[in-house]
């Protein structure tokens, strides 16, 4: 007789005519296990970073080049101009969307003006194309930071980009996509690299990149329709003296530091070259009085 091995948990009912071991118990343990840690998405929309920036202004250009007579642009068909994978590149169309250079029409996106004068730009000067975009960065959020703090003091881009992670709450990983933010204003000229070190650009005090300034005061209901116009805070007086065959010329100019802040170096350089022929032209005329 050969006896079998059971386990010490299994018994056998005599009333059963098929007797079957009962089933060992199993005793369940329950692991805590330390959770994962979640992925905290910024507030803002940022760049892809799996497409050099370089080739995201390549994909800007060519919605601006399908989109010039007011029909939309697809990432599909934008994707096979550029050499890029579909998939890849919607990844920017959110971002796009998100800062004005696309507008969404149903399912489909169309360019906005800015980025249609950018692809026309290019044909001329590829170089500085990238500045008819520098509407639509100034006003961005990252645009609108950047040139606050910049207007205080420069910095160095690794200290602008903890700014502008700490704005919309983003973890260091983030760092290569925030980054690209920073290519944007610097390609656009309303930011300045110098090696390691940001500044302001030309652009950013640029009349025509310039947001419309509001009246401080506005008119009484009681104004005069013949009432002068406000003058200006830049005045000139001149004045010509002839004594004893000798010409004296006194010149006054007044130009106020604020408006003299909104001034571009072609406005400022029109304005001299301006004042120079006003000068030349009074003298010429006191000349021939005299």
């Amino acid at each position: 007789m050969v006896e079998r091995y059971r386990p010490a948990s299994a018994s056998i009912d005599p009333t059963n005519d098929n007797p079957e071991p009962a089933k060992p118990k199993i005793e369940r343990v329950r692991l805590k296990l330390k959770p994962e840690k979640m992925k905290r998405e910024p507030t803002k929309r940022l760049p892809t970073y799996r497409i050099k920036f370089e080739k995201q202004l390549d994909i800007i250009r060519v919605y601006g080049i399908k989109c010039q007579n007011g029909e939309a642009g697809h990432y599909r068909e934008v994707g096979k101009v550029v050499s890029i994978h579909q998939n890849t590149v919607s990844l920017m169309v959110g971002f796009l969307v998100e800062n004005g250079f696309l507008e969404r029409k149903g399912n489909a996106t169309i360019a906005s003006r800015p980025v249609i004068e950018f692809a026309l730009a290019h044909n001329w000067s590829p170089e500085t194309a990238p500045r008819k975009l520098a509407p639509l960065i100034r006003a961005s959020w990252f645009g609108k930071l950047l040139l606050e703090k910049l207007a205080f003091r420069s910095m160095t881009e690794d200290d602008a980009i903890a700014n502008l992670a700490g704005a919309i709450a983003a973890d260091p990983e983030y760092k290569p996509q925030i980054a690209i933010l920073i290519d944007y204003a610097v390609a656009t000229g309303l930011v300045r690299r110098d090696g390691t070190q940001l500044s302001l650009g030309e652009e950013a005090t640029a009349p025509e990149t310039m947001p419309p300034r509001q009246d401080r005061s506005s008119p009484s209901a009681d104004a005069r329709d013949d009432a002068p116009p406000p003058r200006s805070s830049a005045t000139v007086a001149t004045s010509f003296l002839t004594t004893e065959g000798a010409v004296q010329v006194h010149v006054s100019i007044r130009v106020s530091m604020e408006e003299m802040a909104g001034w571009s170096p072609d406005r400022i350089t029109a304005f001299l070259t301006g004042l120079a022929q006003v000068i030349a032209a009074k003298k010429g005329t006191e000349e021939i009085q005299k």
